[in-house]
């Protein structure tokens, strides 16, 4: 059994797709999002409406989708980076219908399953938090805290955009980092893949190719707000020297 894991897409639809074209390869039997859909990419609606077409185990809703109920047209930046958040939010409202909000909205903040015999946590941030980010940086007594009350043998998060896999006691922690904006040094979308076989599990990170000038080009032309920091954490991420 295969089963994609796939977090922070973030309106790109040019990586999302790659990613899609990918798991259609490997023929997966199942699909988790773990939230932060479209907020802060070019294509809003059309990365809704691709992802809508597949069957999921479960769809987490994210910090970033939380924000359709978070801010308002009364709320006010206060600094530079309050404002470029409610610019890229508005672009998001903007391109998005009622329905696809609303949908957004109405999705869990965490999801516990069990599939081929390994009970599962799926969350966008933290069992804690839907902001709380998990990663190489968390020490051993962090961790500790926070997954002290967990009873799944693995959790599924991303929101940090820097995939990761840790161990705590007997708990796997499983960061699959982001499609559309990775901020790990790797250009390439980043989700999961989680194997399940005789109910052992294996993780594994997969990283796919996407053309990122397409995905700039299509910015320039919608009007995406902020596009020389976008285009800047697209680029400055550079491809690995050999690729796996």
């Amino acid at each position: 059994m295969k089963i994609a894991i796939l977090s922070d897409i973030h309106g790109n639809i040019t990586a999302l797709n790659a990613v899609l074209s990918d798991i259609k390869s490997l023929a997966v039997s199942e699909v988790v999002f773990l939230g932060d859909l479209v907020i802060n990419g070019p294509a809003p609606l059309e990365a809704f409406q691709e992802l809508r077409k597949l069957k999921f185990i479960c769809w987490i809703k994210g910090n970033t989708d939380a924000w359709f109920e978070e801010i308002d047209d009364n709320w006010s930046p206060t600094t530079k980076q309050e404002l470029e958040l409610y610019q890229n939010y508005i672009y998001a409202r903007n391109h998005l219908n009622r329905e696809s909000i609303e949908f957004l909205l109405s999705q869990p903040e965490k999801c516990s399953f069990e599939i081929g015999g390994v009970s599962i946590l799926a969350v966008h941030g933290s069992p804690r938090s839907i902001s709380e980010g998990i990663g190489e940086n968390n020490s051993y007594e962090e961790l500790n805290e926070i997954f002290s009350s967990i009873e799944e043998s693995i959790v599924l998060c991303g929101h940090t955009h820097i995939p990761c896999i840790r161990k705590i006691e007997n708990i796997v922690i499983f960061n699959v980092g982001s499609i559309g904006m990775p901020l790990d040094g790797d250009s390439r979308a980043s989700y999961g893949l989680l194997k399940i076989k005789n109910s052992t599990p294996k993780c594994l990170i997969r990283r796919v190719l996407y053309p990122i000038n397409k995905n700039l080009t299509d910015a320039k032309i919608n009007n995406l707000p902020n596009l020389k920091k976008y285009e800047k954490i697209l680029k400055e991420a550079k491809l690995p020297s050999k690729i796996l």
